[in-house]
């Protein structure tokens, strides 16, 4: 079964920000959206871009006791948790992966995000991502 094929998994919760909804497969994180008004929106935002089914369930409890300490005004970076990137296309890849160096509280500019993967002319490719 190739990373395609993995059945996926959907943990829908609230928090302080709103609804979080979050996709996963084995320990890896496919889809994460938050800031929902009901718990439907969530799934909404979510659903569509997985056709296997919902596979609503707590996921990972302790990934979503930290999004809810985060929501609440914990300091987290997330950089350890893994996420699963073979759904994406390689410059997507590469644009989440230079994501994740970016520092906590640090910002960066598309542009500059765009050149860190490889792609300088890409600062609004790197944006959609």
């Amino acid at each position: 079964m190739n990373r395609r094929q993995t059945p996926t998994k959907l943990a829908v919760f609230s928090t302080q920000i709103g609804w979080v909804s979050i996709r996963g497969a084995g320990k890896g994180v496919i889809y994460l959206t938050f800031g929902h008004g009901s718990k439907k929106s969530a799934l909404a935002a979510v659903g569509p871009k997985f056709p296997d089914g919902p596979g609503l369930s707590d996921w990972d409890t302790p990934l979503i006791e930290r999004i809810r300490a985060y929501a609440s005004g914990t300091v987290d970076d997330f950089r350890d948790v893994p996420v699963d990137l073979g759904r994406q296309t390689k410059f997507q890849s590469r644009i989440a992966k230079a994501c994740r160096k970016i520092p906590y509280g640090d910002t960066t500019t598309y542009s500059r995000l765009a050149l860190a993967a490889g792609s300088p002319n890409a600062a609004r490719a790197a944006g959609n991502c």
